[in-house]
């Protein structure tokens, strides 16, 4: 932006235009130096995400693994209780001791066989509840992770914003559009350059004193001074 003679101001306002142009300029050097940053960030941040979904469906087939085999050793009780009813009903058929013993055994046989399926089955089922609370804990990792995700994603926009909004003064010697200062311009060079790897837009305006020309010469001597800016 460009503003009116530098010998028009006083020593306060050369101060503060000073101190508004070093703080823009360290502003910068912040943003900048955060924007090196959050790609890292938000990397490692999909990373994560990435490994809590690997998890989620890690844990969905182990509670899957779980619940078949639930479903077979309670296929294996069925075939096992019908072979006890089956034995208890021949043992009204016994002809000697032999074949009553055979039965007997296989009737306890298949009952400790229910046993251990039934232990099974609990243990199983534990597993389960485990894996779902597990499950669930994973799924709050990954809302979370989400969130910071967007949130880390949203921070430049919002700070280039911010930082480019600021203002800029750039002095000129009296009745002429050539920068007083080329300092000036490696300031505005900076900020330009910013706003490019930004996708942001900047507004120059021209200035001139109404003291030292009419309204139409310095209408084209401030349009003037906002063109050397702005090229």
């Amino acid at each position: 932006m460009a503003k009116k003679d530098p010998t028009d101001l006083s020593v306060e306002e050369k101060l503060k235009t000073l101190y508004q142009l070093q703080t823009t300029l360290s502003a910068i050097d912040e943003k900048r130096a955060l924007r090196g940053e959050l790609p890292l960030e938000v990397q490692d941040l999909e990373d994560e995400i990435e490994g809590l979904n690997i998890r989620v469906e890690k844990i969905g087939n182990e509670i899957t693994e779980f619940e078949d085999a639930v479903a077979q050793e309670r296929s294996e009780i069925d075939q096992a209780q019908a072979s006890v009813e089956r034995y208890k009903m021949q043992l009204d058929d016994v002809k000697n001791n032999r074949e009553y013993d055979t039965l007997t055994k296989e009737i306890e046989f298949q009952s400790l066989e229910i046993e251990l399926c039934n232990k099974k089955i609990r243990e199983a089922l534990a597993k389960v509840e485990d894996k779902r609370k597990e499950l669930n804990h994973t799924h709050d990792l990954i809302e979370d992770r989400q969130t910071a995700l967007a949130e880390k994603k949203n921070e430049a926009p919002a700070a280039v914003k911010n930082y480019s909004n600021a203002p800029m003064s750039v002095f000129f010697n009296i009745n002429k559009y050539t920068v007083a200062s080329r300092k000036d311009l490696v300031n505005v060079k900076g900020l330009a350059d910013f706003a490019k790897e930004n996708n942001t837009n900047l507004v120059v305006t021209g200035y001139a004193d109404s003291a030292t020309g009419s309204a139409a010469y310095n209408q084209k001597l401030s349009e003037r001074r906002a063109a050397t800016v702005a090229n």
